[in-house]
Parts: structure tokens; C-alpha cells; sequence
């Protein structure tokens, strides 16, 4: 069964006019596959699945050729404001989904979000991006493609090994037998296991382009300093929530919003995104090839 997350209304008045697809009772959730179908909660969605299957999986690979992706076109950078107190005007009700109907509407090129208020900014994506500040508890929504760059600073498709002046080195290893692995284990000798996803489905299917037709709608935070150091980084890590496939236009140098928001001397990791919790048919493209020492 694929998963199927809840994922509540904005406006949670909308329960009385959206019946359960199951029950009958009043809607709080909406399927995260189809983002047509609306339950009222998790156990309905598990009783209808093998009914909605078929129309949730078939839905899904429409929006995904067709480019369709709620809130794909939507990027938001955390804990930032832009041109404060040029204001086009305001919306405190209906959510981020009013918000960006009436930014799209006037064609401005983002907002911000401050205390479940969103701030109007007319001023076109590039200009807000040019004026970004650091503002603790604020956020700023940024409208594709207009938002996006071309990069400035390449990604490096290799780097070297690094080495540290006084470090021990670590030995790469391939094909350990279960004695050897048991060796290194009572010498507490860390290795490298250099063939421990041979045989992987994943490493032939789990290309780029798939996942961006396949996962691409979804959004992930992604920041361009890992790991967080609270005492050091706030004020200074830049996070952005993101469709994964706006990522993978990234990474393929391809214009991207993250080109826009990237800094000389930092990248941006996709270290905001736990797929095996959310799509366990992933687990099936790798396998279990640890080496494990043997119980006493």
C-alpha cells in the first residue's frame, strides 16, 4: 500500500461542505497522493484504499507530466523579510493559498509571512531576493519561475578527498568476508565498505529525473550550512522550503531559485527530506548488505 498522509484544510470550516469520501462525515484531511479525494481521518483513508487506489496513482502521474504540483510554483525562506514596510497590502484570512491567489492575481513577486499575516510585495521576485535581511520569525514567499537564476557558482561534480594533517587514515575494503568484518570489529577498526550497495535497484533507477517526476512536488527545507549551530549560525544559515524538483534543477545547473539565494562560499543541502518514513516503497529499491558481526 502506498502511504497516505493527512494533510489538514487551511480553512477548517470547509468540513461541512466536504463529506467524507468513506464516511460521509465532515472532511478534516485531504489525500496527499491525488490531493482530490478528502477523509476524515487516517483510518478512512486505510478502508477506501484499495478503491482509491486506481485513481489516486492514475491522478498522481497526470499531475506529475503535466507539471502540476501544489504549491510547486511557491518557494518560502525561512526567518527572512524583504523591502519591510513596502506593503501592497495584506491577507490574514484564508491561508497561504488565498495569499499567493491574490499575489498571482496582481502579478507581485512574493509576500511575507509575520504572525498569521501575509504581507503583499509587488516588487518583482529578483528585487526581493536583492533585499533579503535576516528577520527571526518572519518569512518570504518567493513566486516561479520568476525567482529563479542561472548559476554563478557551478556545482563541483567532484570533490577531492580531503585530508587532515594528524588524522588517521581509514581503509577502503571490498568483498570482507564475515571473519575479516569480525576483525576489525574487536581491533575497532572503523573501514569503508566500497561495495555495500552493489545489486542496489536504486543505483540505476534512482536517476535524477526520476525523482523529479516522481517525488518532484514535493517540498523539502533545504539549508546552505550543515549541521546548525544555534549559538553561531542564526542569523547566517539560509533556509529554504522547496519542491524537490526545483532541487534537482539545481544540482543539474539548470536555472533554479537556489542559484538566486546561493552565496560564493556555500551550497544548498537537501538534508530536510526523510523519504523512507513518508514512501516505504523505496525500501524496495535497496538492500541489506551491512556486514554484521556475529553474536557470541
Amino acid at each position: 500500500m502506498t502511504y497516505m498522509k493527512e494533510i489538514p484544510f487551511q480553512n477548517r470550516g470547509e468540513m461541512k461542505e466536504l463529506p467524507c469520501a468513506a464516511c460521509g462525515l465532515g472532511a478534516v484531511f485531504l489525500c496527499s497522493g491525488c490531493r482530490r479525494v478528502r477523509f476524515c481521518s487516517f483510518s478512512c483513508q486505510r478502508k477506501m484504499w484499495k478503491e482509491h487506489r486506481g485513481q489516486c496513482q492514475g491522478t498522481s502521474r497526470v499531475q506529475r507530466a503535466e507539471g502540476a504540483a501544489p504549491d510547486g510554483s511557491w518557494v518560502m525562506v525561512f526567518n527572512t523579510d524583504a523591502l519591510p514596510g513596502h506593503d501592497a497590502g495584506a491577507v490574514s484570512t484564508g491561508g497561504p493559498a488565498k495569499a499567493k491567489a491574490v499575489c498571482e492575481e496582481k502579478g507581485f513577486g512574493g509576500m511575507v509571512l509575520w504572525q498569521n499575516t501575509f504581507f503583499l510585495r509587488k516588487e518583482p521576485a529578483e528585487e526581493l531576493v536583492a533585499a533579503m535581511q535576516h528577520a527571526q520569525g518572519t518569512h518570504l514567499w518567493l513566486l516561479l519561475p520568476a525567482a529563479r537564476a542561472m548559476p554563478k557558482w557551478p556545482l563541483r561534480e567532484r570533490l577531492e578527498e580531503v585530508m587532515v594533517e594528524g588524522a588517521k587514515g581509514v581503509k577502503k575494503c571490498h568483498g570482507l568476508t564475515v571473519e575479516e568484518m569480525d576483525q576489525h570489529f574487536r581491533d575497532s577498526t572503523p573501514v569503508v565498505l566500497t561495495d555495500a550497495q552493489e545489486g542496489w535497484p536504486a543505483r540505476e533507477k534512482w536517476t535524477f529525473e526520476w525523482m523529479a517526476a516522481t517525488y518532484g512536488h514535493e517540498t523539502m527545507p533545504c539549508s546552505d550550512l550543515a549541521p546548525f549551530f544555534r549559538h553561531v549560525d542564526r542569523g547566517h544559515i539560509r533556509t529554504v522550503q522547496a519542491p524537490l524538483a526545483e532541487f534537482v534543477r539545481y544540482v543539474r545547473g539548470e536555472a533554479s531559485v537556489f542559484h538566486a539565494l546561493q552565496l560564493e562560499d556555500r551550497i544548498f543541502y537537501a538534508n530536510g527530506w526523510a523519504p523512507f518514513l513518508e514512501r516505504p516503497e523505496l525500501l524496495e529499491d535497496v538492500r541489506d548488505r551491512l556486514y554484521c558481526v556475529r553474536d557470541a
